[in-house]
């Protein structure tokens, strides 16, 4: 099982080879791979994850890289995210329904809304057009 925040669900999707540390790019392969099997279990939740313990910005709870205000709006956006693609916090859901729910809802997606302050948007942006 893997715990992920809720905007980690669209990182995932626009993932480049790009990221804070190369720690953190090894781990988002590493989840990229787990999620590849249809049966893998995501628990949802709106705090530090899976994908936080190898970036060099997180500590034990929390974000640093941001101010607390900042912490805000990245837990605003993982409820967001959660919301669009019909979860909820806490959830536990599997790998499958996860690509279920992508396949049918990041289309129409969007992303400068609920991304559009994010430092990646412009590369996640990007991507998108080759995949749309």
């Amino acid at each position: 099982m893997v715990q992920l925040r809720g905007h980690h669900l669209l990182c995932v999707q626009f993932f480049q080879g790009l990221g804070y540390s190369k720690e953190f790019i090894q781990k988002m392969y590493e989840l990229l791979k787990k999620i590849e099997e249809p049966s893998t279990r995501i628990l949802l939740t709106t705090s530090c994850d899976y994908l936080c313990q190898a970036c060099p910005w997180h500590n034990e709870y929390t974000c640093t890289i941001s101010s607390p205000s900042e912490e805000l709006k990245l837990v605003e956006r993982d409820k967001a995210v959660l919301s669009y693609f019909g979860f909820e916090e806490h959830q536990l859901i599997t790998a499958g329904l996860y690509k279920k729910r992508v396949d049918l809802l990041l289309p129409k997606l969007d992303l400068k809304k609920i991304c559009g302050n994010c430092r990646w948007f412009e590369i996640c942006n990007s991507k998108r057009g080759q995949v749309d």
